[in-house]
């Protein structure tokens, strides 16, 4: 009776080693799809990835560009006025001189041309003060004025 107990026994172990081979193959199954949809999405998200990365990219060459340029705005500014402020200093200290040499002789003929043009203009208060004095002695003595 022992063996026929063992080797029911062995029976149902039999079923229950069929029962989870069928359950192991489900699994198997189940892990292949879970695998594939892993794969699906990790080249989505590989994809994804590549999208971002070529977007950051961009936007880091154009803010780079935009950097540089406004540096090279920048430096050509201070060239700009570095470049002002010698040419000022130079002037100044060179053309400036030899100019006001130059024009001092013009200035002083220019005063002297001014004050020659009309010689009797220094002479026009004295001449209207004499007239005047003369015109009210004749109205006073010519008895055109009565009191």
């Amino acid at each position: 009776m022992l063996i026929l107990e063992a080797l029911g026994d062995v029976g149902k172990l039999l079923d229950r080693v069929d029962e989870v081979k069928a359950s192991l193959a489900a699994s198997c199954e189940a892990l292949s799809q879970a695998s594939a949809a892993l794969q699906a999405q990790s080249a989505a998200i590989d994809a994804r990835i590549t999208r971002l990365t070529d977007a950051a990219t961009a936007h880091v060459v154009k803010h780079i560009a935009q950097q540089a340029d406004k540096a090279t705005r920048q430096s050509i500014d201070l060239h700009l006025r570095a470049m002002d402020e010698a040419a000022q200093a130079l002037f100044t200290r060179n053309v400036g001189p030899a100019i006001h040499r130059l024009t001092q002789p013009l200035q002083r003929l220019y005063e002297v041309v001014k004050e020659t043009s009309n010689p009797w203009n220094s002479w026009l208060t004295h001449a209207a003060s004499a007239i005047l004095a003369g015109t009210l002695t004749w109205f006073l003595l010519s008895g055109l004025w009565r009191p």
